[in-house]
């Protein structure tokens, strides 16, 4: 049995080959997207890597506290319970999770298309 090949974008069947039909690709290049469309080599984004170090250093530090506060609310029912160390790994381990999480990217930084 032959799987028929569907659009990426609306799933439509589509010709063997193709990945998107060609209403999508009209509509896509009708958004001055033509970029989409072109080699790897020549589509490369561009980076705001001082936004995207802000933001990923925010979500680590917001993963840190929220990791660190979960232990400390499970462990503990006094100040003096705590096992402050497990806490702070915990919190480590979130921050660096964050952080990890961040290089598949952020929806608050934007990559734009290279200028020519």
């Amino acid at each position: 049995m032959h799987k028929q090949n569907r659009c990426m974008v609306c799933n439509t069947p589509i010709k063997d080959g193709m990945l998107v039909c060609d209403s999508c690709m009209k509509l896509a290049l009708h958004d001055d997207d033509e970029y989409l469309f072109q080699p790897q080599t020549e589509r490369r984004k561009t980076m705001d890597w001082k936004n995207w170090f802000k933001a990923a250093g925010i979500r680590a530090i917001r993963t840190f506290a929220e990791a660190m506060l979960a232990y400390i609310g499970t462990g503990a029912l006094v100040l003096g319970d705590v096992n402050w160390i497990a806490a702070l790994s915990a919190g480590a381990f979130g921050a660096v999770t964050a952080l990890l999480l961040a290089l598949t990217g952020l929806p608050e930084v934007e990559t734009h298309p290279p200028e020519n």
